[in-house]
């Protein structure tokens, strides 16, 4: 194998790499997985991997096109940071399930927005295979109160006396019209 056949397999490999962890976070965000919802470390790896591809494939003659590439890569890679950092959560309080379970209910808030001083978040537990779900009745609420919170089941939280229902399996909320 020669040097060259060697240096675009490389490259390859190396791109596709760089896909996968592009893949990984647009998976992790799309499914609600809190594994692999991490866009900002995601996105820098990949584009790492795939700057370092062009420049294999370019060589060491073409380093301008690899500088301009990486810039690119690293201006994406900047505007996601900032929209993950201007849109980080705090929480407010952690409400947890029915024993066995591994749901909670997380009251959050936008460290940015403050109109809507929280929401409400269903999170089931499974390690890696951990999912949170946003309960969109319960989003932008602008009663600075958090509702007091019963489990009338596994499945069924109570807030202020109206229930949610849930998804055992999942902790997706399965009612569209609740609101808080």
């Amino acid at each position: 194998m020669s040097s060259n056949s060697r240096t675009r397999t490389s490259a390859r490999v190396l791109l596709v790499l760089g896909v996968l962890a592009v893949s990984a976070a647009v998976v992790g965000a799309a499914g609600n997985y809190t594994a692999l919802d991490k866009p900002v470390p995601l996105i820098a790896v990949a584009a790492v991997l795939i700057a370092r591809a062009g420049w294999l494939v370019l060589g060491p003659d073409s380093r301008g096109l690899a500088v301009a590439l990486t810039v690119v890569l690293a201006m994406i890679w900047a505007a996601v940071s900032v929209g993950a950092l201007l849109s980080s959560r705090g929480t407010d309080k952690v409400i947890p399930g029915p024993a066995g379970t591994g749901l909670t209910l997380r009251f959050q808030y936008e460290h940015w927005d403050w109109f809507a001083p929280w929401f409400l978040v269903v999170r089931k537990d499974d390690g890696w295979l951990t999912r949170e779900w946003d309960v969109e009745g319960c989003r932008g609420r602008k009663v600075a109160a958090i509702p007091e919170v019963t489990w009338t089941d596994p499945a069924r939280p109570s807030l202020d006396g109206q229930v949610l229902l849930l998804d055992p399996e999942t902790g997706r909320p399965s009612d569209p019209d609740f609101s808080c």
